[in-house]
């Protein structure tokens, strides 16, 4: 089967690219805000310890574009000499023209209101100064309309900048670049993730390893688990209507809600937002405790990237039902871009093992024929009394 590798990258607030273009931005707002009809072709360009702001500009409002810039690099964080870069000491420099006579030429009046091809009314008497072209499409993969890793890696790169800004990582810096790559299947459906790298800047004491432990520690605190019974979540969507469905549709989903009572007891495991929360059972301790609130081992059943469904083993549950189950859910009802796996999971909570539901029945099995053989053993051995040994005592 042929598979195809697609990698795309995010970059941070902090990276010199971003930081180009939210200068640029806040010049732009500034100008607006005070003179709606401003005319702004301002670019930016920095390097360490300086930023350079050039272009055209024909407005009738005044910024102070000094503390415009360095307002917007604090903001992103560049606070403190020692990261390289600081919005109080760097050096602004500006380097401002009036908009060009030629531009202005086609933005003061258009050239078909000048030839009377249309009315004031009509075009407004607006012209373009510039043209440019722009391409880009949109797919399916994801919510947002956009490819599958360029979705995971803006992800990845606004949660780096959220921990840093709520001070749950405070040893990190403004600049960071994640990279996912996904291998696609030969229909062109993601198929799974092939790589995925996120660099950072920070403090220079601190180690890889203690970022890896801090990540693992935080991740409970920024995306909190939920754990809610199946039919409270069809409850819910029944109330509030989540889904829009039409009164037909209502009906049928209120008559699944009634009878969820004789539906085996399923638990949906996700995270309050409710956006990529499978991760949670990863996270340090939680299937310890999920045993312990379901006081018993259980089954784990991948229903997408946002949530896991889980069913207590009660010892009649079967395996191949599930994941028979889980095949048929994802094939119908789950974004391609969005499912996970096909398999089954169980975790046994005493011996806090976390396998394929395949494995484990395998493994129950063996720990049965070694305890019948256990058994058959202890009943082919005769019972034997111990044997005195006589000791010949010389008086």
């Amino acid at each position: 089967m042929e598979k195809r590798l697609f990698t795309s990258e995010s970059v941070t607030e902090g990276h010199p690219d971003k930081i180009c273009d939210a200068i640029s931005d806040a010049i732009l707002d500034a100008l607006m805000e005070k003179d709606p009809m401003s005319r702004v072709a301002c670019e930016t360009a920095i390097t360490t310890g300086m930023v350079l702001v050039m272009g055209e500009i024909t407005t009738n409002a005044y910024i102070d574009m000094q503390q415009v810039v360095r307002e917007t690099i604090k903001e992103i964080g560049y606070d403190n000499g020692d990261y390289g870069f600081d919005a109080h000491t760097c050096a602004v420099l500006t380097a401002i023209d009036e908009q060009s006579a030629d531009i202005a030429l086609g933005v003061n009046k258009a050239l078909e209101a000048k030839e009377h091809k249309m009315s004031e009314e009509e075009l407004d008497a607006i012209g373009a100064g510039d043209q440019g072209m722009m391409f880009g499409y949109a797919c399916d993969e994801t919510n947002e309309f956009m490819p599958y890793p360029i979705s995971l890696a803006h992800k990845l790169t606004r949660q780096l900048t959220q921990v840093r800004k709520d001070g749950l990582l405070n040893y990190l810096r403004p600049d960071g670049k994640s990279q996912v790559t996904v291998e696609y299947d030969e229909a062109g459906i993601p198929h799974r993730l092939d790589a995925v790298v996120l660099s950072t800047q920070h403090d220079p004491d601190v180690t890889q390893e203690q970022i890896h432990e801090d990540a693992m520690k935080s991740s409970p605190r920024v995306m909190v688990p939920e754990v809610s019974s199946i039919g409270v979540l069809i409850d819910e969507i029944y109330q509030k209507n989540i889904l829009m469905l039409t009164p037909d549709e209502r009906e049928m989903l209120l008559e699944t809600l009634q009878g969820s009572s004789e539906m085996p007891t399923f638990f949906v495991v996700t995270n309050t937002e409710r956006i990529d929360g499978a991760g949670v059972i990863f996270y340090p301790e939680f299937m310890d405790n999920m045993g312990e609130l379901l006081g018993n081992d259980f089954f784990i059943l991948p229903s997408s990237i946002h949530e896991m469904l889980v069913l207590p083993d009660d010892g009649q549950v079967d395996a191949e039902m599930l994941r028979d189950m889980v095949k048929e859910v994802n094939a119908t009802q789950v974004a391609p871009a969005e499912r996970l796996t096909n398999d089954v999971y169980h975790f046994d909570t005493k011996d806090h093992v976390f396998e394929k539901a395949d494995r484990f029945t395998e493994r129950q099995k063996e720990k049965e024929a070694q305890a019948a053989k256990t058994e058959k053993a202890g009943k082919e051995q005769p019972d034997q009394k111990p044997k005195t040994k006589k000791h010949d005592m010389e008086l």
